[in-house]
């Protein structure tokens, strides 16, 4: 169960969408909204019932599509729920709701309900409309805008570190400026591949000097430190590897060194 919560919370959404639900927007969700947190509960309780009715290799088709509900899927429905004038978590719950609908009668067999369940908005009711759209395929990606460059105290500036990187087991990583609270604030994706599944990890840090530690939301300690602008080191912690956040396999292939393609 604390795997699929994990799968679930941490495959994020473009950080560059105003609407998208981030990994801290979501728990902060769930903590102050309790209709998002039971959508939220009953998702993962659905998901796990389709994982039992499954072999490993069908099930991860639906991972895949999970991956990609939650990546696109999900802002983009509650996007149209907010232009339409629900707030943000209720727009968000009833894209929950609707996804829990969709999976059940796909994988479940089950009858779609007659009158769809309402959730309880300023003392008035509203429907959770009975499918979920398909999710939107990824916008191309805009050109980042030229910035001028900023120096750490080490002589790298955060234009000199972005790029793609890659180790040896294959474990590709992508550095990218974001800037949403200081001139320094880096985006970091890990892509890893186990050789049956495909696994993504989006966190943060700020460039101080030849590091960047990791925010991974009390799950362990992930640091990346640069020998120059080309050669970064991952270091994890043990505490980094229990937490889930990759499979067994696939998380050995996380620390090491990477370079610049």
């Amino acid at each position: 169960m604390k795997r699929i919560y994990l799968a679930l919370l941490l495959v994020l959404t473009l950080c560059s969408a105003a609407f998208a639900l981030s990994d801290k927007d979501y728990l902060r969700l769930k903590r102050n909204s309790k209709n998002f947190a039971r959508a939220d509960a009953e998702l993962s309780e659905v998901y796990e019932e389709i994982k039992d009715t499954m072999s490993a290799r069908e099930f991860e088709r639906v991972k895949r599509e999970q991956r990609n509900w939650i990546r696109t899927g999900r802002d983009a429905y509650a996007k149209k729920r907010m232009r339409a004038g629900d707030s943000r978590s209720e727009a968000y719950t009833e894209a929950t709701l609707a996804r829990v609908q969709e999976l059940r009668e796909r994988y479940l067999d089950e009858e779609p309900e007659a009158e769809p369940r309402p959730i309880i908005r300023n003392d008035q009711k509203v429907r959770i409309p009975d499918t979920n759209p398909r999710p939107m395929p990824e916008p191309e990606p805009e050109p980042e805008p030229e910035r001028p460059s900023r120096s750490s105290n080490a002589g790298l500036t955060v234009e000199d570190i972005q790029g793609i990187y890659k180790n040896h087991a294959g474990t590709v990583m992508k550095i990218s400026y974001l800037g949403e609270v200081d001139d320094n604030e880096m985006q970091v994706n890990f892509d890893a591949d186990d050789g049956e599944s495909h696994e993504r990890w989006t966190s943060r840090g700020v460039l101080e000097g030849t590091k960047i530690e990791l925010d991974t939301e009390d799950n362990g300690e992930a640091i990346l430190t640069f020998k120059n602008s080309s050669t970064v080191n991952v270091k994890v912690d043990d505490s980094f590897r229990a937490s889930g956040f990759f499979s067994d396999e696939v998380c050995k292939t996380v620390e090491g060194t990477y370079d610049k393609q």
